[in-house]
């Protein structure tokens, strides 16, 4: 049995903030079989990955100068967090990430060593550089863990009939190419397709045309 991935399965195990990574990471520690991902789904964990990431690095520059800037004193998480929103309104990453973000540099300085101002800004500088490879090294991971379905970028267009038949169930671009990628692949092998969005599960497992043996519905 062979696993072919969808886009955000790759982009939970990736970002420790998502909202699914240890759903991801446990997928990955603890399957055996052979996973794979085809070259649109690579496309689109390329574009996603990059997005996520620079608007982290952006974030983490915003506070960073907003903090040399100010001579504003933090004496709890609170005020810290409402210093960091205020500031980084500009900042295209998610409050929730923001905030997880902020909560585990809180959880860090805990301690009470950072009472003057610059100790702070400067714990807060190395915390900023130290979270990005984390990031790095999950994706790193990923590209030695995932095996490339190398069918091109569009392989859906042999499937036109089941392309029709996709777009009559509500599966747009890009997910349509997904999963006629992932019935490609299924052509020589059992292969279960997963992933963790519910209206593209619930869309596509009752489509018995599909050569894909199973779904599975991370959570």
């Amino acid at each position: 049995m062979d696993y072919f991935i969808d886009t955000n399965v790759a982009i939970a195990y990736s970002f420790f903030l998502d909202k699914h990574h240890i759903s991801a990471s446990n997928f990955f520690s603890e399957t055996n079989d052979d996973i794979y991902w085809s070259n649109n789904v690579f496309r689109e964990y390329e574009d996603i990955y990059y997005e996520i990431f620079e608007a982290i690095e952006f974030f983490f520059d915003k506070v960073f100068l907003e903090l040399l800037s100010s001579d504003e004193v933090f004496l709890n998480k609170y005020s810290f967090e409402k210093f960091v929103l205020i500031n980084t309104k500009q900042s295209d990453l998610s409050i929730d990430k923001k905030l997880k973000l902020i909560d585990i540099f809180w959880e860090e300085i805990l301690s009470g060593i950072f009472q003057e101002k610059m100790n702070f800004i400067t714990y807060f500088e190395n915390f900023s550089n130290e979270i990005p490879f984390e990031f790095i090294r999950n994706k790193n991971y990923l590209l030695e863990k995932i095996n490339l379905y190398d069918c091109g970028l569009d392989n859906y267009k042999k499937y036109v009939d089941l392309l029709k038949l996709l777009l009559k169930s509500h599966v747009h671009k890009p997910d349509y190419k997904i999963i006629l990628d992932a019935h490609d692949f299924a052509r020589d092998t059992l292969a279960v397709f997963v992933t963790f969005d519910k209206k593209l599960f619930n869309a596509v497992k009752g489509i018995d045309k599909l050569n894909i043996d199973g779904y599975r519905l991370l959570n």
